[in-house]
């Protein structure tokens, strides 16, 4: 069967993005994969995101409005309840991605048989501006003990198959990308499978994760000891593994950066 005749359910929370969804939106009625419904949950905004929401006309957007502002888990649960694709997507409403996005990635998971993917990722400011952090995949596919290291995934990259695993639903955590992730990999026994491309751009805002470690870090610590279970010594380990990864990544970067500043 042709990609064409798979339907992406591509879901997004809203909750007071006014200055960013507009783009977002956009960015996906721009993709060359066409056969995709966008269902946005507006989590009880109380700014203009509903009046921009309603400007869109496309048929293929569908907007549910939630009476109670439930948190980004509660919303994305929402939406994946009214999906109605084979492919679930997931896209923030202020992130953007690029226009074959789609298309390469179900061409990738077609081809491979693949029922978790996920690409690389850049970082971008408030004004658009595309910064030199570049999130890269893995070079081997993704298991569920390799993901206890660290976070391999970008939520505005993944795209499962929903043939191949029941809808999956977000855990009211911090971090519940995470904790899904790690679900969905120990549950079915499969592993992720990156592409090595730029196909959705992460924006930086005073509110983003990146910008607080020390809180992804403690996120991180609840969910090795209350989400799995863990004991205390088995989170301290965790803790100890998911600390020297982003070290390397750290110093990676740097490295990189300052190679290409010499060359």
């Amino acid at each position: 069967m042709h990609k064409n005749n798979f339907l992406v359910s591509i879901i997004m929370p809203v909750y007071n993005a006014e200055k960013y969804v507009g783009q977002s939106i956009e960015s996906v009625l721009n993709q060359t994969h066409k056969n995709w419904e966008l269902i946005i949950i507006n989590d009880k905004s109380t700014d203009n995101s509903q009046q921009i929401l309603l400007g869109y006309k496309d048929s293929r957007i569908k907007i549910i409005n939630l009476t109670q502002n439930g948190g980004v888990s509660n919303a994305r649960n929402a939406g994946i309840e009214k999906a109605k694709g084979q492919f679930l997507a997931f896209l923030d409403s202020d992130d953007l991605w690029h226009p074959e996005k789609l298309s390469k990635q179900l061409d990738f998971m077609l081809e491979l048989d693949v029922a978790f993917s996920y690409t690389q990722y850049q970082e971008i400011t408030e004004s658009n501006e595309r910064t030199r952090k570049i999130v890269k995949i893995c070079k081997k596919p993704v298991d569920y003990k390799k993901l206890l290291r660290a976070n391999y995934f970008g939520c505005l990259t993944v795209v499962l198959d929903t043939r191949k695993m029941a809808k999956p639903l977000f855990k009211k955590t911090k971090h519940e990308d995470y904790a899904l992730w790690l679900d969905i990999l120990k549950e079915y026994e499969i592993k992720a499978y990156g592409m090595n491309e730029v196909l959705a751009y992460y924006r930086i805002t005073p509110g983003s994760i990146s910008r607080n470690k020390f809180k992804g870090l403690t996120w991180n610590w609840k969910i090795y000891k209350n989400h799995l279970g863990m004991t205390t010594v088995q989170t301290v380990y965790r803790m100890c593994i998911f600390l020297l990864n982003i070290s390397i990544k750290y110093v990676s970067t740097r490295l990189t950066g300052m190679v290409k500043k010499l060359t």
